[in-house]
This record gives C-alpha cells, structure tokens and sequence, in this order.
C-alpha cells in the first residue's frame, strides 16, 4: 500500500525524544513492503536525521521560523492549557497542511491516509480523503482528546471528523469511550496499545561500563522514570512517595529523564523533601540511549496522574519499552496501562496520585530482588508475545486493506443502492450464519455484524478480512444442507441460465426457520429513456432474461420455501440511473450519496412493476430439498 502518514509530531533529530513511537510505526511498515511518506510541521530544531526508507517532508505555515510552536509538543502550557499564540497560527496551519497533504497524496496516488491526533490532524485529512477519494484511519493520542473535549468548537470538530473516519484506533479505553461519545463508529472504534522493539529494547544491555558512567555502584538500586516534566507525568507525587523509602533503602536513587516546564520545581521540590542527593534531574536522554538507559536500572516507576485541567496520557510507549527492557515497573491505574501490566504478575498498579500507595509498592520491589526479577521476566514476556511493532503493524495492515477495499466497493452503484434498500427495508441479519451469493467483493457482507460471513461468487474479490470468500457456482453450493441462517441473492439469479438449479440450491443451505432474501429486475422493468432498456438490461450482464414477475418468483421458490414477494417500483432510480451513471465518472463521491437518496425515495414509492421484484422466504422445519449435485460436501 502507499500510506500518506500525518502527524503533528515527529522526531527532529537524531536522538529526539519526540515522538518516536510515530518513526517505529511509519518504519516498520516501510520493513513490511509499504510505501510510507510523513507529512510533519516544520520546526526550528529541525536538523538533518536518517529516515530508513521513510520519505519525510515538512512544511513551514508561518514566517519568522521561530514561531512554529504548532506540533513536536510545543502548543500547550505544560500540558494543561493551549498557548495563545496557537489561535493565530492555527487557520494558517491547517491551510498549508492540507495544500501540501493534497499535492502528497497525488504524488504519491495514496491508498490510504494515516492521521495521528484528531486535532488538528484528523480535520485534514477528512478533507484530503473526501477530496481524493481514499479512506482516512485516525489514531488517537490523549492530548488531542483532553484539547477536543475543554472547547465545544474543538468538540464539535472533533465529533465531524470521527463520523468522516473509516477507522479509530485508541490505545486506552477511556479515549475509545471519548471518541465514541463525539459520534465515533463502535464497530470501526478499536482500542489498540503501541508496541515496540524486543530486540532493540532487551536487559541483554545490562553492563557495568554503563553503570559507571553514569557512578551507579553494582548494588546501588536505580529507579529510573522517564517523560516530559509536565504535570500529567505525576513526577511530583513520585517525589513525595520517596523520601521514607529512600530512608530504608540507602543504596536506592531515583533518576528522572526528561526536559520540561517543571524541571526547576521539581528541583525544588526535591531540596525541600531533604532528598536532592539521591535524585538525579537527568535531562533529555536521547533516543538512541534509552533502550541502555532502561536496561542498566532496576525498577520502572510511571506515576501518571489527571492533571487539573483534565488531561491524562493515554498509554506511554515508554511503559512498554521498560517491560521488554525486563523491568519490573510500578504504574497508575489510569489510561491503558492495566492493558499492558497485569498487577502481581509484571508489575505492580496503584490509585494515580496517592503517595501512599507508591510508597508501598516501591518499597515491595526494592525490598526482594527474587520478585523484581519474577516480575521483570514477565513484563519481557508479555511485551514479546503481544505488544510488538511487527505485531502491531500486521494488524494495521489488515484494517488499511479493509478501508482501502470499502472505500472502493463503495463506488459501485449498484452495490450502493442495494446496501440503503436492505437498510431500509430492515433486511440486514446482524447475527447468525450469513450467506450473500453473489458477493463479487464482499463489500455488503463487511457492513453486517454477523459473526460468520460467508460470500460465493465465481470469481470473487477477496479483501474484506471479516468475510470469507468462496469461488463456487450459486446452481452447486458447496455447503452441507441447512447451514445458514441468512441466504442473499441480490440480483443474482436473472444472470443465471439454469434459474431452478439456482433456486433449489439456495433453498437447501436455508436453515429451518432461516430465510433467503432475494432481489431481481422485474419482467416489465422500463428504465429512462425506454428505448435504452434493452442496452442497459445487457450491459448489466442479463443474457438470459429482464427479469421476473413475482408469480414466477413463487412458483420457482415454493416447494421448499414460503416466499412473500414484494414491489420496488424503483422511480428514482430508474428515472436517473443513466445521469448519477454519468456524475459518478468525475465525482463517485456525490454519485454515491445521490444513489442512497434514490434509494430512500423509492422507499416511500415502491408500489409498481416497473423496477425490481424482492421476495423474502422462509423454510419451514424439516424441508429440505434434494440436489443432484456432486457438491453437497461440506464447507
């Protein structure tokens, strides 16, 4: 796939702690055969860096460059509150994002566009992707959400863009259950921690060289945390747990890796507790030292707390990074961490923001090394068994191919009218065993919820991993008899020569007390203009026959089925096929909407014999017909 990956923030350097969980996942789809291009803001420390196959722009929105504050965490007060300058430079900022995501996509011929943060990233690229005509799959954060939900404009945006995206993907619950309340999709709405690198991140990079150099003593005992020096990071109430505990333990220090706002009031902070020599203010560790930085400590400690103004992390990849270091860690109950760290068995949970809690669970892991390494040992299992990049990126490609390929069965007309008809008529099974005969790329059958859904065609367009497709004739199912509780065929069986082999071999796979739902042109079908009938009839693949009166219907269906037909007149559709035909051709997007308005329409006008005949019908228990047919193995 070529995927256009938008973010706000991204590494600037070598060795820059911003955002590298962002270069990991764009890197890592490069490694799986992708074509990814990053689109970043510019900003002033922007220097030359290696980008391993990932084509990397940035863009400037403003002029001097020092005013680029827009990105690379640079546009909140210490997490809490937005700068005011960013209500300037914002209209600025999304204008020029999206000229230069729109000319991205068009040299690349994107796929597929992958936002991060639904402000302001998502706004764009809903833009970009109704503008191009690609699937956008948007991935949330935490600050974007605490930003979205303090501003009932932010809000509102936020809201927009959600019911634009073909897929969110949430690394905590509580950002799923966020996104879900502004009018995100449940069902395209996944929860999905980030992952890292075992072999990058190991406790094989235990050594005593880096040890000295930093002076730390084989049996001094580091506590290492690591983040920007905001207040959602809880670093102060880390430091109020310490000073009993580092009273029992005088081998044990704390080193705290970061740079931030409240670097000097922690520094403060630690004066006034009486244990400023045994913490060490660390500053920025760079990138490419931290999986060293990790692996040379002996407990993690991630005292994430909801800040006064409302905002919380998500789930720090840092967490995760410590885990498959082979650290034993002490962790808030907050965000997706309890997604990641099971308490008692990896590591050790606590209420956010209580000392005394902290206190007690550092004082577990500093009192017996036998439990800091059963716990290290199983947070590295974990880690490697489920929260890797490789991992992670398989699991994006399965939910991009499947955008990708919705977005393109969505632009077939007929697909389209048909799904909203269903809709409308309240057809759609929803549970049970479903069969859609005649599924050519399965794009109906993505848009049930049932678990088990099957589609047969002769040659069918698989790439809907929820469906599984079947290459088989409709006069010769290969299914055991009975088997499913929902059987479609939406206009299938005009394009069949042998219709009575078509129908009985529906009928039999109906289960007892299952139905068929089943669509076709009627024999009287007249289109507009009516002279083109005919031409039209053919160009659909309708060799055989117009269509079917719902006498037939029943005559062919009735001795293994009760059918109950029915009209769909079908005026609107009819009356401007040719000319949403003819849109569709330079705007899929509008002719797509056009069609379900048809359809919609016809819905309140379906009394004639001029459209299309349905029928639904039911097998009664113990019917079963007799097939001939040497394929009545089972699936």
């Amino acid at each position: 796939m070529r995927i256009a990956l938008l973010t706000t923030s991204y590494p600037r350097f070598q060795g820059d702690g911003t955002a590298p969980f962002i270069q990991s996942i764009a890197e890592e789809l490069v490694k799986a055969g992708h074509a990814v291009s990053v689109l970043a803001p510019y900003d002033p420390a922007v220097q030359p860096m290696e980008t391993r196959g990932v084509r990397l722009q940035r863009f400037r929105y403003v002029w001097p460059d020092r005013l680029h504050i827009m990105g690379h965490g640079r546009s909140l007060e210490a997490d809490v509150q937005l700068k005011p300058l960013v209500f300037f430079l914002l209209p600025l900022f999304l204008l020029f994002e999206f000229m230069y995501l729109l000319r991205l996509t068009a040299q690349q011929k994107s796929n597929v566009i992958y936002a991060h943060w639904v402000l302001p990233n998502g706004l764009v690229a809903a833009w970009v992707s109704a503008w191009r005509r690609i699937p956008f799959v948007l991935s949330l954060h935490g600050s974007d959400m605490f930003v979205a939900r303090r501003n009932p404009v932010f809000r509102a945006i936020a809201g927009w863009v959600f019911r634009r995206a073909s897929a969110v993907t949430a690394c905590s619950p509580e950002l799923r259950e966020a996104a879900l309340a502004l009018g995100s999709n449940p069902n395209a709405t996944l929860l999905w921690p980030y992952g890292v690198d075992p072999v990058k991140f190991t406790p094989e990079r235990r050594s005593v060289e880096y040890r000295q150099r930093w002076g730390w003593a084989d049996d001094d005992l580091i506590v290492v945390a690591l983040g920007r020096l905001v207040h959602k990071k809880g670093f102060g109430p880390l430091m109020a747990a310490l000073p009993c505990v580092l009273e029992r333990h005088p081998r044990a220090r704390l080193v705290l890796g970061g740079e931030g706002p409240l670097k000097a009031e922690l520094a403060h902070l630690a004066e006034e507790l009486g244990i400023a020599d045994r913490i060490t203010l660390a500053g920025r560790v760079a990138w490419q030292s931290v999986p060293d930085f990790l692996a040379n400590a002996d407990i993690f400690v991630l005292p994430s707390v909801r800040d006064y103004a409302g905002n919380v992390d998500g789930l720090p990849n840092v967490l995760l990074e410590a885990m498959s270091s082979g650290l034993p860690v002490v962790a808030s109950d907050i965000g997706g961490v309890a997604l990641v760290v099971k308490s008692g068995e990896s590591g050790i949970l606590v209420p956010p923001g209580e000392t005394a809690p902290l206190e007690a669970a550092l004082e577990t892991l500093l009192a017996d090394a036998t439990v800091r390494r059963r716990y290290g040992q199983a947070a590295r299992l974990t880690v490697a068994t489920r929260f890797s990049w490789m991992q992670l990126v398989c699991q994006l490609e399965v939910l991009m191919s499947g955008t990708v390929h919705h977005t393109a069965s969505a632009r077939r007309l007929g697909t389209i009218y048909r799904d909203e008809m269903v809709r409308l008529l309240g057809q759609r099974a929803d549970q049970g065993r479903v069969l859609d005969v005649g599924c050519h790329d399965g794009y109906f059958l993505g848009t049930l919820r049932a678990p088990l859904r099957v589609g047969v065609d002769l040659d069918p367009k698989p790439g809907n991993p929820n469906v599984l497709f079947v290459r088989a004739d409709a006069c010769y199912l290969p299914f055991r008899s009975e088997c499913f509780d929902h059987v479609y065929a939406l206009d299938v069986i005009e394009h069949i020569e042998d219709d009575h082999a078509c129908a009985a071999s529906l009928a039999r796979v109906v289960a007892s007390n299952g139905r068929l739902f089943l669509s076709t042109p009627s024999k009287t079908i007249r289109l507009n203009p009516p002279f083109l009938t005919n031409w039209i009839s053919f160009k659909w693949g309708h060799y055989y026959r117009l269509g079917y009166t719902s006498d037939e219907l029943v005559t062919m269906f009735r001795t293994w089925l009760e059918v109950r037909p029915r009209p769909w007149n079908a005026p609107a559709f009819r009356f401007w096929y040719l000319m949403i035909r003819a849109i569709f051709t330079v705007w899929p997007g509008l002719a797509a909407r056009l069609m379900r308005q048809a359809a919609r329409w016809d819905a309140t006008h379906a009394d004639g014999q001029a459209g299309f005949q349905l029928a639904e019908a039911s097998k009664p228990e113990r019917v079963s017909p007799s097939v001939t047919s040497g394929a009545s193995r089972a699936a």
